[in-house]
Order: C-alpha cells, then sequence, then structure tokens
C-alpha cells in the first residue's frame, strides 16, 4: 500500500491537493493521512512540554472542522486519517513522513496565483530540498485528471536509478513515461540512439510503457515546457539537485507555459546525494 502524505494550512490550494490526492488513491492502493502543522518559535521550547498541551483545543477543532468541511465539499466516502503536529512546518512534515515510513508528498501551491510561487514559499520549497521522498506539487487551478501521461525530464545521469523510482509510481496507474533529455547543440544528437536506448530501459525496467525522446533546443526549460504541451501530459517528473534549478526554471516562460497554461502538476525528487550546494541539476 501506498501511503500519502497531504499537508493543509486550510487553505483553497490545499484543498486542490486533496482532491488531487483522492483522485490518486482511486488508481492505486493508497492511504492518505491528512497533515497540519502549528507553526512554533523554535523546536527546543516545545521539548520539555506534552504535544497535547502544545496543540489547542482550538487548533483541533480548525482542523476537524478543515477536515468535515473537505469531506462534505469533495464528498469522500471514506474516512481519512487526520494528524497534527508542532514545529516549522517543512520541518514536522519532513520529520512525520520519516517517522511514519510515507511514500509521497500531495502539496498545493501557496495560492498567489502563478507556479512559481510555490517553489518561492519556503515551505514547499523546504520540503522538496529536504524530502527523502517524492513530492507531487499541485498548481492552485490543477484540473483533476487521470495520470495517463509522464514525461521525465532527465540530464542522462543516474537514469536508471531515477527511473525505477519512477517505474514503481507510474505502475500503479498503468501510465506512460516518456523520458525526455534536451540537447543544447543539433550536433549532440546522434550521441545517442533513442530505439536502442528505448528498448534498452523497456528491458531493464520491465516496463513497455516507457518511451525515449529527444529534443534539441538551446534553452532548456523551454525545451521541456514546449514538449510537455505537445505531448499533453499529466505530470512531469524531474529530479534535482539544488535550489537554483528551481528557482531558474520557474523565472522564465516555462512558468507561464506550464503553469499558467495547463497547471501541470509536478513530481520532484531529490537526486541521491544532493544537497543546497550541488553544482549541476537535472
Amino acid at each position: 500500500m501506498i501511503k500519502v502524505l497531504i499537508p493543509t494550512d486550510f487553505s483553497k490550494p490545499s484543498k486542490a491537493a486533496i482532491s488531487y490526492a483522492l483522485k490518486l488513491a482511486q488508481s492505486m492502493d493508497a492511504e492518505l493521512t491528512l497533515f497540519h502543522a502549528i507553526d512554533a518559535p523554535s523546536h527546543s521550547s516545545t521539548l520539555m512540554r506534552d504535544i497535547d498541551d502544545i496543540i489547542s483545543k482550538d487548533a483541533k477543532e480548525d482542523f476537524e472542522n478543515f477536515y468535515l468541511q473537505v469531506k462534505d465539499e469533495l464528498d469522500i466516502k471514506n474516512e481519512m486519517s487526520r494528524e497534527m503536529s508542532v514545529g516549522k512546518p517543512h520541518d514536522a512534515i519532513n520529520e512525520y513522513c520519516d517517522e511514519n515510513n510515507m511514500d509521497i508528498i500531495v502539496m498545493g501551491n501557496t495560492g498567489e496565483g502563478a507556479m512559481h510561487k510555490l517553489f518561492m514559499g519556503s515551505n514547499t520549497q523546504r520540503v522538496i530540498e529536504e524530502s527523502s521522498i517524492p513530492v507531487i506539487a499541485v498548481p492552485h487551478n490543477s484540473p483533476v485528471n487521470d495520470i495517463k501521461e509522464i514525461v521525465y525530464a532527465t540530464d542522462m545521469q543516474d537514469t536508471s536509478d531515477e527511473l525505477q523510482k519512477l517505474v514503481n509510481f507510474a505502475r500503479y496507474l498503468n501510465a506512460n513515461i516518456s523520458v525526455l533529455h534536451i540537447y543544447k547543440n543539433e550536433s549532440d544528437v546522434n550521441k545517442y540512439e533513442n530505439a536502442i536506448i528505448e528498448a534498452e530501459l523497456k528491458q531493464k525496467h520491465d516496463y513497455e510503457k516507457i518511451h525515449f525522446h529527444t529534443e534539441v533546443n538551446s534553452d532548456i526549460e523551454d525545451g521541456i515546457a514546449h514538449y510537455v504541451i505537445a505531448k499533453r501530459a499529466d505530470l512531469l517528473a524531474m529530479f534535482a539537485k539544488k535550489r537554483s534549478f528551481f528557482e531558474r526554471l520557474f523565472e522564465k516562460s516555462f512558468t507561464q507555459n506550464i503553469a499558467d497554461e495547463n497547471d501541470l502538476p509536478l513530481f520532484i525528487y531529490k537526486k541521491d546525494g544532493s544537497n543546497n550546494d550541488s553544482a549541476s541539476s537535472s
């Protein structure tokens, strides 16, 4: 069973994440947990007190009322687990996931209207940077569709290990995976034989729905954006090493092309062994 955590701050964007997670649960055997963190000035100040003393009665009631409202609005038939914690949201989210062996985090954006705000928002960005599990970032106005087409943008480094993680997810959905590599120069294209690579990937990962594609674009982010639009992708998967990659990605035309027009959810996984000071990106 896949264990999915859905952080919420009671906002409209977090409702979008809940709706998306519910759709995901229909396609796979998933257990959903709704999670709310109460921000605390410092973690050390909470250690001397029991968490039930810190979480006020009003906070618990607010959380339960939000859940009942969402349950009615989204017509949730089955009970969803609810958990609360105290601490900085990004720390509390990642700590809960590590302690409870969660598999995926599904988060909404900050509600400020553009996809780059999601990544510029400190909580979501910090969760992604520090999480040991994938984060599905759901735009504020994202339609709730079945995931049938996944585009995996890769720099062709660690592709096999990364793809296996994505295949494990895609199998539950019976989804196609388009492995996409962007060349900056036309002269580099012959370096890879698409058909051979595709056959090797299918065989190695024992998954026939893997397809390999290359595009040429001097601007990698723009190349990804154009391909995702042409492919009518339901999800874009990326493995990235550092914060500057996200900042660069969402400052540019990618933001308008993908977020504003298509509201495409993103499957973000931190590269193995990466940290904020890494020198390259996916």
